[in-house]
């Protein structure tokens, strides 16, 4: 196996999806420089399954450049993709407009294990590549400092990482209202 890309849109939506993809689309140029085209790979699922057909999905790819070497669009049936956007952290509702959803890009590893989340739709490529790397080389992810390891490589300045971790925030409280549930940090289990 190989690492994996992973994000997810719906092709209607113009702005937010849009933008992702299109920043998806530079990072994943930046990383097949880094680490070649055949080192991971990028799948992009569209989730508004009565909408997103494959034709759909194909016209979506072409129209944004997301027709890079390794990059899969891809479509699926309710249950299945219910069942991938649960187990990537995926959050997603229909509203008025179309969609409500948490805009993310998911690294798995080799091993399917999801290992990073890096949330919103202007990132800085590093914030996909540095891990990408570590990945493909065999090394493992610190995730309690990964954060900070990019700031203190000139990868994420003070005010990026205050708007990263914003962002997070934001999501995560989206993801669950105030007074209910917790979240914990595991630590010491390497």
């Amino acid at each position: 196996g190989r690492p994996v890309v992973l994000s997810f849109i719906y092709t209607s939506c113009y702005q937010v999806c849009s933008g992702l993809t299109l920043r998806l689309r530079e990072t994943v140029r930046v990383a097949h420089d880094a680490l070649g085209t055949d080192s991971f790979a990028v799948v992009t699922v569209g989730f508004d399954t009565p909408n997103d057909t494959p034709e759909r999905m194909r016209l979506y790819a072409r129209e944004r450049g997301a027709t890079l070497p390794g990059w899969t669009l891809a479509s699926a049936d309710a249950a299945t993709i219910e069942r991938l956007a649960r187990d990537a952290g995926f959050t997603y509702f229909a509203s008025p407009k179309g969609f409500d959803h948490i805009t993310q890009t998911t690294i798995i590893d080799a091993g399917g294990r999801v290992v990073l989340q890096v949330y919103g739709e202007d990132f800085a490529p590093p914030l996909v590549v540095e891990p990408l790397k570590k990945l493909v080389w065999g090394q493992n992810l610190d995730r309690r400092t990964f954060v900070g390891g990019l700031a203190a490589a000139g990868a994420l300045n003070v005010s990026d990482t205050a708007r990263l971790l914003r962002i997070r925030g934001d999501a995560m409280q989206k993801a669950v209202p105030v007074g209910e549930g917790a979240m914990a940090a595991i630590l010491g289990l390497e």
